[in-house]
């Protein structure tokens, strides 16, 4: 049997950057920008219709990473 195409969901429109984007496993599609907020180091901010995530760890070339690199780094706390 085969299974159906996930259908690929637009990253919000933030009306700020959007360094990079991507689409995860499961269609679901993310913006990711790198943003600096009063008191807080800079961190990574990824977006996506239905979630956030920030990630306060990441590599200076992180632009540069795969997409299955983005995806993990994404998971992280």
């Amino acid at each position: 049997m085969l299974s159906e195409p996930h259908t690929v969901r637009p990253p919000p429109s933030t009306g700020g950057p959007c360094e990079r984007r991507y689409v995860d496993p499961s269609g679901i599609a993310w913006c990711v920008h790198e943003l600096s907020v009063l008191n807080r180091p800079p961190a990574l901010y990824f977006e996506s219709l239905g979630a956030f995530r920030r990630v306060s760890e990441y590599p200076a070339d992180w632009l540069l990473l795969t997409t299955d690199e983005i995806e993990i780094l994404s998971h992280k706390t």
